[in-house]
């Protein structure tokens, strides 16, 4: 059987993020979309979507240099453009691999597998953490 979700401290995971410049979630969700693979479930991670999801951060750290630079109003408005669409695609993967636990968890007839919409909406990947420690943490008592 593979190995599936893995424990991993939230204070590890806000360290990583903060240190990383938030370029760390990106890769933590094709950590999770590596474990999400080897799984027998049908729900799958949006592949394409994570790759679009390192891009759009790329640029979007390459317009926020440029507005620190010049001030440039139009420079401005195209980094909130694409600040808002790293939130979207981000919030799109988070309950993507909702879903994905969801379904894991449910084959593997683990209780209180269901994950809250709005704590995943607020806190996006750091709930879902949250609630695979959770559940690994049960699965030890």
């Amino acid at each position: 059987m593979p190995k599936g979700f893995q424990k991993q401290s939230l204070i590890k995971l806000i360290l990583l993020t903060m240190i990383t410049l938030g370029i760390y979630v990106p890769f933590w969700f094709l950590k999770q979309r590596k474990i999400a693979e080897k799984l027998s479930i049908k729900k799958k991670l949006y592949n394409k979507l994570i790759y679009i999801f390192i891009i759009v951060f790329i640029i979007r750290v390459l317009f926020f240099i440029l507005d620190l630079s010049s001030g440039n109003l139009d420079i401005r408005t195209a980094y909130s453009f694409f600040n808002t669409l790293n939130a979207i695609i981000l919030l799109v993967l988070a309950f993507n691999l909702r879903s994905v636990l969801e379904e894991y968890y449910k084959k593997n007839k683990v209780k209180k597998r269901e994950f809250c919409r709005f704590w995943t909406f607020i806190f996006s990947y750091l709930y879902l953490q949250y609630r695979i420690n959770e559940i690994i943490g049960s699965k030890k008592k």
